[in-house]
């Protein structure tokens, strides 16, 4: 296990007794630099605090420099506030999940947001409860282990196979945590790292598919409960459009995706819903036909493909119609029966 699931700050009481430049003046007061030592953040964290009005010094040192006082009460009460929360950054490190999945958790009440704007400061960011986190990092961390997994495929490789809608990223791993999920997961990361994978055949069979499709695991926009975000990242963006960041510069350079006037590198999330409801990439084609994106018109060079935005893109009622055919012969072809009238007979001399 973890050490750091054992308590996410360390606690004061654990550290050694050391002199942080006569921090404590009295037994009810300290320096901002000793109250900055005690919280685990820089003096710069408790001046946002204090900017913020989420904290009040009680009284100011004249010395070389201007020394901000702090009551110990308060400085406990922040200590005790941040061990209850986790921040989203340090669950994702843990777990190699994007944002938008430790928010589908939340909104299908797998997860819990911590509302705590002073802890939000001091731990940089979105925060989760500490009770609602460490379970799951528990469970999490007893994933089995394994390297070369044949039949296996990245959760965020399956995800190519998901266009046009939401990546199912909450119920997939709710699946996974009340055992619903056919094989469960695997740890295929090097060196430690986290990366969970699925059977390739269920993420084929109950996962992929575009957005008139109904598979097992779906997440629609509703079920984020008024919580969602209006805009993605330029990473977020091309994970939806199952596209790289070289080709987001292209549509970026073609018109065909604006940024957000104001935040030059935030996307309107409804807009990019759109594009990929109207357009598909054979990134996502050839995930769910199983074959590599540069093979894939070997596939797809019997068919006239019309509507095309290059750079892959190309009509998705269009594409959408091939994909399907080709997959349902593909289901047709892997489930008949072996014809044993193709065996090789012996040659007649």
């Amino acid at each position: 296990m973890r050490a750091e699931l054992t308590c996410i700050n360390v606690s004061v009481h654990n550290r050694p007794t050391i002199d942080v430049g006569r921090s404590r003046q009295t037994s009810g007061e300290m320096s901002s630099k000793g109250a900055a030592y005690e919280l685990g953040v820089t003096p710069g964290a408790l001046k946002q605090l204090v900017e913020a009005k989420l904290l009040a010094p009680i009284r100011s040192r004249r010395a070389r420099y201007e020394v901000s006082l702090f009551a110990e009460g308060d400085i406990r009460s922040l200590q005790t506030a941040c061990d209850s929360a986790v921040s989203y950054r340090w669950f994702q490190s843990m777990t190699d999940l994007p944002e938008i999945a430790v928010e589908q958790l939340v909104a299908l009440d797998h997860l819990e947001d911590r509302l705590d704007p002073a802890v939000e400061i001091l731990k940089g960011g979105k925060l989760l409860t500490a009770k609602s986190a460490h379970p799951f990092l528990t469970r999490f961390d007893r994933v089995p282990h394994r390297l070369g997994a044949e039949g296996w495929s990245r959760l965020r490789d399956a995800f190519l196979g998901v266009g046009g809608r939401e990546k199912p990223w909450g119920p997939v791993l709710g699946a996974w945590l009340d055992g619903s999920l056919p094989g469960g997961p695997i740890n295929v990361g090097l060196g430690g790292e986290p990366t969970l994978a699925i059977y390739t055949a269920v993420a084929r069979t109950i996962i992929m598919g575009g957005p008139s499709s109904a598979p097992w695991f779906g997440f629609e926009s509703n079920q984020y409960k008024g919580s969602a975000r209006n805009w993605l990242s330029p990473g977020e963006t091309a994970s939806y459009l199952n596209c790289s960041a070289v080709e987001i510069s292209y549509l970026l350079e073609k018109g065909h995706l604006l940024p957000i006037p104001e935040e030059r590198t935030r996307y309107r999330r409804r807009e990019v819903e759109e594009f990929s409801e109207a357009w598909m990439n054979t990134r996502e084609a050839a995930a769910r036909l199983g074959v590599m994106p540069r093979h894939l018109w070997r596939h797809l060079e019997a068919y006239d493909l019309k509507s095309s935005l290059g750079r892959g893109f190309h009509k998705r009622d269009e594409l959408e119609r091939i994909v399907e055919k080709e997959v349902r012969a593909r289901r047709v072809q892997s489930y008949a029966p072996l014809n044993h009238s193709r065996r090789r007979q012996p040659s007649i001399r």
